[in-house]
């Protein structure tokens, strides 16, 4: 094993030149999850030449960034991921113009917002909020970057229900239908490719709409209840 190095209020970084991706000190991986989590941080320097790097700590300030920048010898391609346990949010990041070019910082407050939050954190664990964080940046980067965190947390599809069913009351008036694109239907044409989630808000408008239009004609029309499925981690 390698000797310690630069000590930081009790804490110590390894003497291993930086070559340790991934900073455990709150303990939230098995020696497993912080091997895979470390390939594939490895890999995509390898591929993409952006340098994505992880601490876990508990407090903002042990080790501190300065001793972290130092001992990762971080520059212009590097992202790194902080995981602070006494935050309420426990996600921060830092990065660089060059990086912000490819990933805005938008995309690391939805990122931040998504999976550093509570009530994430309550479902999933810690370690799972960073393995995703870590994800969304190895899939972006690959596609040459992304305006919004890819994919659909069961949240946020939830929230795209009530203006996609919203709408209705205004069909007929462009300003209601730009207001159920933006809710309704943006959020998950920007963040996905499957159809699904796409198509079930659209049939729930067209259901809404011959709901309203037609039950003073035919009568009462039940509302159709959408399945949000609750996300599931995949096996560690």
């Amino acid at each position: 094993s390698c000797a310690p190095a630069i000590a930081s209020e009790g804490l110590v970084l390894p003497e291993d030149g930086g070559t340790s991706l991934v900073l455990d000190f709150d303990n939230v991986f098995s020696k497993t999850q912080k091997q895979r989590l470390a390939s594939k941080i490895e890999q995509l320097e390898a591929d993409k030449d952006i340098r994505v790097r992880v601490v876990t700590r508990v407090g903002s300030e042990v080790p501190s960034d300065k001793s972290l920048a130092q001992y990762w010898k971080a520059d212009s391609r590097t992202i790194v991921v902080f995981e602070d346990a006494t935050s309420p949010n426990i996600l921060s990041f830092a990065f660089t113009d060059e990086t912000k070019a490819i990933l805005s910082r938008d995309f690391f407050r939805e990122l931040q917002g998504r999976f550093g939050s509570i009530f994430f954190i309550d479902r999933e664990g810690k370690g799972e909020a960073v393995r995703q964080v870590v994800d969304s940046i190895d899939v972006c980067v690959r596609k040459g970057g992304c305006l919004h965190v890819p994919g659909l947390d069961p949240d946020l599809r939830a929230l795209t229900v009530w203006p996609t069913l919203a709408g209705v009351a205004g069909f007929l008036s462009i300003p209601i239908f730009i207001f159920v694109w933006a809710l309704g239907l943006q959020p998950i044409t920007s963040r996905t490719d499957e159809l699904l989630p796409l198509a079930q808000n659209l049939g729930l408008f067209a259901f809404a709409l011959a709901a309203t239009y037609l039950t003073p004609i035919f009568g009462q029309v039940a509302l159709p209840t959408l399945d949000v499925p609750s996300k599931k981690s995949p096996p560690q």
